[in-house]
């Protein structure tokens, strides 16, 4: 059993950004994270999960990831509806192609991968590109914000148009 984690005292709500849970024993921990997450958020705090669009449209070998996204995606419904009374917001972020993490073009995914797949999957967006992190962090900015109040237990799809 952990320590029991004390409320601090905020003049802003706190923003909750929980990790995505992986497959197995890890998910457990993610469960736990959030529900703590829950217990110490002040009145209109925000839970902001960081998702991805696998979980719509799966490729070969990402089953177990996009099923754990999609875990994370339900419980976002269920903080909503559980948290909505005291002004807290719960809602996902699914991100497209991010060129960061193993998007990266030094990371080994890329590296094995035949060559212009991450030009093809810029070339699959309207705007060209992969999307940045800055571009999901606007996004989660604007969900942390006061104006953002109103969305709640919300699953957007942040792609740019990847797959209109």
């Amino acid at each position: 059993m952990g320590v029991p984690v004390q409320p601090q005292e905020r003049s802003q709500p706190r923003t909750a950004v929980p990790h995505t849970p992986a497959p197995g024993r890890r998910r457990r921990a993610r469960d736990l994270q959030v529900a703590e997450a829950a217990r110490t958020l002040r009145d209109g705090g925000r839970i902001i999960n960081i998702s991805s669009n696998s979980v719509r449209f799966t490729p070969a070998g990402y089953g177990a990831y996009a099923t754990s996204k999609t875990a994370a995606n339900t419980t976002i419904g269920g903080l909503a509806n559980e948290l909505g009374g005291r002004r807290i917001t719960a809602n996902s972020i699914m991100a497209g192609p991010i060129a960061a993490g193993f998007l990266d073009p030094h990371a080994k995914i890329v590296q094995d991968a035949p060559a212009g797949t991450l030009e093809a999957m810029a070339a699959a967006t309207p705007a060209r590109r992969l999307g940045l992190p800055a571009d999901i962090g606007a996004i989660a900015a604007f969900l942390a914000s006061p104006q953002a109040g109103w969305i709640n237990g919300q699953v957007i799809l942040a792609n740019n148009g990847a797959t209109i």
